[in-house]
C-alpha cells in the first residue's frame, strides 16, 4: 500500500514540474522587428540580431585621417544596393558634386568586414563597428593611401 501511496505522489509531482516548466519557459531570440533574423516568437532577446547594409544611409561623420571631411560638405549619401554595388555621392559646400561608384561584400567574423573597391580599383576594408536598423558605425584604413577612416551614417 506504501508503494503504491509512493508512486501516486511521485507521479504528481512529476505532472505539476511538466507544467510549471512549460509555462515558465523562455524563449530566445531577436526580438527586433526591423532585424533580417526577427523571431515573433522570442520574447528574450538573446543579441543575435542580424541587419541589413542594402539601402540609402546619409552620412553624419566621416573622418578622415585627422579631418572631419563632412565639414566641407553640404551633404554625402552611400547606398548599399542589394546586388553588390554601391554608389557614394554627395555636394561639396563649394557646389562640387561628387559621383562614386563600386562593389562591396562583407565578410568576416560574425560578418562585421565590409570590403569596398570602386572603379578606379581603390579599395577599402572597413570594420563594422555597429549596425542597427537606422544606424551604422564603421572604422578602417583606406587603401588606396593608408589613411585612417571613420564613418557614422543614419539609414534614410
Amino acid at each position: 500500500m506504501k508503494k503504491y501511496f509512493l508512486l501516486v505522489c511521485l507521479s504528481i509531482f512529476v505532472l505539476s514540474c511538466d507544467k510549471d516548466d512549460e509555462s515558465n519557459s523562455v524563449v530566445l531570440g531577436c526580438t527586433d522587428p526591423e532585424a533580417e533574423n526577427f523571431n515573433s516568437n522570442a520574447d528574450t532577446d538573446n543579441g543575435t540580431c542580424q541587419y541589413s547594409l542594402v539601402g540609402e544611409w546619409d552620412v553624419s561623420s566621416y573622418i578622415y585621417g585627422n579631418q572631419e571631411i563632412m565639414d566641407s560638405y553640404s551633404y554625402l549619401y552611400i547606398d548599399f544596393f542589394s546586388n553588390g554595388t554601391y554608389n557614394t555621392w554627395g555636394q561639396t559646400i563649394t557646389g562640387v558634386n561628387l559621383d562614386v561608384y563600386g562593389e562591396f561584400s562583407i565578410g568576416g567574423d560574425n560578418n562585421s568586414l565590409l570590403y569596398m573597391e570602386n572603379t578606379q580599383g581603390d579599395a577599402t576594408v572597413l570594420q563594422i563597428m555597429e549596425l542597427d536598423s537606422s544606424f551604422i558605425s564603421m572604422e578602417g584604413v583606406e587603401g588606396f593611401d593608408g589613411q585612417y577612416v571613420s564613418i557614422e551614417a543614419y539609414k534614410l
